[in-house]
């Protein structure tokens, strides 16, 4: 048999994983600042490689979340109302 209390404590890390990926996602989906879009989605992307040894899926799943992030981020509107790819 396994041992129980590894799985306990791998199952309570990816539960906590999954809550602040979710939290940090939502946070840069509705703050407006591009920058704080841009380090949260790059952010996600490095987590993603660093817990890539647990889950696969959740590994895909973490950086395609901050992929898109990150392109919210580009799309952000500057404070002159342009976009940054120069694009209103």
């Amino acid at each position: 048999m396994g041992n129980s209390g590894a799985t306990f404590y791998s199952a309570i890390l990816l539960l906590v994983v999954v809550v602040v990926t979710t939290l940090s996602a939502l946070v840069a989906r509705y703050v407006r600042n591009r920058a704080l879009r841009l380090c949260t989605g790059s952010g996600l992307v490095v987590l993603a490689a660093v817990f890539s040894e647990l889950s696969l899926i959740l590994t895909v799943l973490i950086a395609a979340l901050g992929g898109a992030i990150i392109a919210f981020g580009i799309k952000t509107k500057r404070p002159d109302g342009e976009t940054t790819t120069g694009k209103a």
